[in-house]
């Protein structure tokens, strides 16, 4: 089943973050559509939750400096 997320990520702070979060998330097996926005502080995803959890994206951006919130 195809899921949608919107996720509170901090430490973004310009469109080549923003640019970097979708490249990465992007390539993860079972993300089909991601749109982060530094200017809220979000990143919005859309994903296939038989191969992924929100757990694992949280994981992927911590790993590249970013802070997760939770969702919204």
């Amino acid at each position: 089943m195809v899921a949608e997320n919107t996720l509170k990520v901090l430490g973004m702070t310009c469109d080549g973050c923003s640019s970097r979060i979708e490249r990465v998330l992007s390539k993860m097996d079972g993300i089909h559509e991601v749109k982060a926005s530094w200017e809220n502080d979000t990143v919005f995803v859309k994903y296939e939750e038989a191969k992924i959890t929100v757990s694992e994206i949280e994981e992927k951006l911590k790993g590249i400096g970013f802070t997760t919130e939770g969702t919204l």
